[in-house]
């Protein structure tokens, strides 16, 4: 007979996983670190396998147990999962056979592919062909499509799969066509292009995910951090990928969510004065990264939400402060119409752009924005550099000049990078404010701060050599007002505490987390004083 002591260590080593590990393997020898990806969990999906070893499971690569880097007979023997990221090195017929026999006969596939014409090795196949000549005999096909849909405007359907998830994107991923039932979507896009399912194939069950950049946390073997889209905190990502193992193993499901954002749709008309609202429904670059500036409102006493819904009079009037950084889709007529009338009775729209550097600029939606609710001022298409006050790059510019109404004593300088420029509504350097009615300078750069057209389109308009240039502007309209600021302030990358906070920043001495909330501040109170 088992002792007690025995009986009770196998229920430990059964509690705590030591007993019955299931084993996930990644492949990562069929071009997942081609080109600028890095789909192991030795790189770029490093905190997603993290989280699954804290959960017990044992996580694999090929590379690790492979001589040859192919799949044979042998290798999938005791694995629960296999997941297959974004392959650019086509299977042998002789590995299709495996992976398909494996699932078959009871294994488990998270298929993860990435939008048409990714050939990141340039040997005409990418891994929607890949995934193709493998699944779509179980009636499934990538349809080589790209989308940059973020928030996902369609449906998340209510499925294991999708527990604790509000609202997913996709960043340059591919769709699905679908033909077998038994295989169910999980998220569409706004125009009904599936591009999560998941299902029962034989015995075996296969989830398919059209872009591979969600899951990854930035960590790139010899290469600088371009994505940490897996730390996107409005999108809930660890959630799904943590909801789909658990879905393939049987596991119970598992609220792991760290920080739940508030939805604007939830928020209460009686509460609008300390409403402030984040745009996320233009595609906004930098909406994911305020997370450290939602916190520091909220020990303010503010409510910060985030807004996935196209704007309307009746969303806006359930706010004080409506916010829209460096949006990439264009605004609608109705959704510039209901701006300009809640702006006209006492709303505060805060906007902001970026240089005409980066590929996510969109200055001309800004500035028909602008055109539309009245204002005098525009986004410029250029970057402003300073070669001597700046955090180690010209272009992270470190400002200490501000408008006369816009000093704060305890604010000495602020940190920007990659920032516009602003003009006026006829496209001229602001050179002298009393040309213009109700409008201020918040802003501005050093008698050596300079211009660059970045993108080399030669649009950019130029300030005289030695003038200070305007970074930020304050402009009343009617009852309400208008913050336009060449760049955002208020992104992680700016606020010391947070986790993404640059290391070379560290020995930089600003304040800008201070200057955003006294911003805040003054803007509401300007407001009460108008009442």
């Amino acid at each position: 007979m088992l002792s007690k002591i025995y009986i009770l260590t196998l229920l430990y080593l059964f509690s705590i996983g030591y007993i019955n590990s299931q084993v996930i393997l990644f492949d990562d020898c069929h071009g997942q670190l081609a080109g600028n990806a890095c789909w192991s969990p030795k790189c770029g999906y490093r905190t997603w396998s993290e989280l699954l070893k804290n959960r017990s499971f044992i996580v694999k690569v090929l590379s690790d147990i492979s001589g040859t880097a192919k799949f044979n007979e042998n290798i999938l023997k005791d694995v629960e999962i296999l997941i297959l990221p974004e392959p650019n090195i086509p299977y042998t017929q002789k590995e299709k056979k495996i992976i398909v026999n494996f699932l078959l006969r009871g294994g488990k596939i998270i298929a993860i592919a990435n939008h048409g014409g990714s050939d990141r090795n340039f040997d005409n196949y990418d891994s929607s062909k890949i995934f193709n000549e493998m699944f779509s005999q179980f009636g499934v096909r990538c349809n080589g499509d790209v989308i940059f849909e973020a928030p996902l405007r369609g449906k998340i359907y209510n499925h294991p799969i999708s527990y604790g998830i509000r609202s997913l994107g996709i960043w340059g991923g591919t769709s699905f066509s679908i033909s077998n039932p038994d295989l169910k979507v999980i998220a569409k896009t706004g125009d009904g292009r599936a591009v999560i399912l998941a299902g029962e194939i034989g015995k075996g069950k296969i989830v398919m995910i059209g872009d591979s950049t969600i899951f990854e946390d930035g960590n790139r073997i010899g290469r600088k951090n371009l994505h940490r889209t897996y730390f996107n905190f409005l999108y809930q990502l660890p959630q799904l990928s943590i909801n789909i193992v658990n879905w393939l193993t049987g596991r119970e499901e598992e609220l792991i969510l760290e920080f739940e954002p508030k939805f604007a749709e939830d928020a209460k008309y009686k509460e609008r004065d300390k409403n402030i609202f984040i745009d996320c429904s233009h595609y906004n670059n930098e909406a994911y990264h305020l997370y450290s500036f939602s916190k520091d409102l909220k020990i303010e006493g503010f409510n910060c939400y985030y807004n996935f819904e196209q704007i309307s009079l009746d969303l806006l009037r359930k706010c004080k402060i409506f916010i829209v950084s460096n949006p990439q889709f264009n605004f609608k007529k109705r959704e510039i119409e209901a701006l300009k009338k809640w702006i006209r009775d006492g709303g505060i729209l805060i906007l902001s752009g970026m240089t005409d550097r980066h590929q996510a600029c969109n200055s001309n939606a800004i500035n028909k924005l602008l055109s539309g609710i009245g204002s005098q001022v525009r986004i410029n298409s250029d970057q402003v550099q300073d070669d001597t006050n700046n955090s180690q790059r010209p272009w992270g510019i470190l400002i200490h000049n501000f408008g006369k109404n816009w000093r704060f004593p305890s604010v000495k300088q602020i940190m920007l990078w990659s920032s516009a420029s602003i003009v006026d509504s006829n496209y001229r350097p602001i050179l002298e404010l009393s040309k213009y009615k109700k409008l201020e300078v918040i802003e501005l750069g050093d008698n050596d701060t300079y211009q660059v057209d970045a993108d080399k389109k030669a649009n950019m308009v130029r300030y005289p050599k030695g003038s200070r240039i305007v970074l930020a502007t304050w402009e009343k309209l009617n009852k309400g007002q208008l913050v336009l600021l060449g760049m955002c302030h208020f992104t992680d990358f700016q606020y010391p505490q947070s986790k993404i906070y640059p290391v070379i920043f560290k020995k930089i001495k600003h304040q800008t987390p201070l200057f955003n909330k006294l911003l805040i501040k003054k803007l509401i109170g300007i407001a009460n004083e108008n009442l």
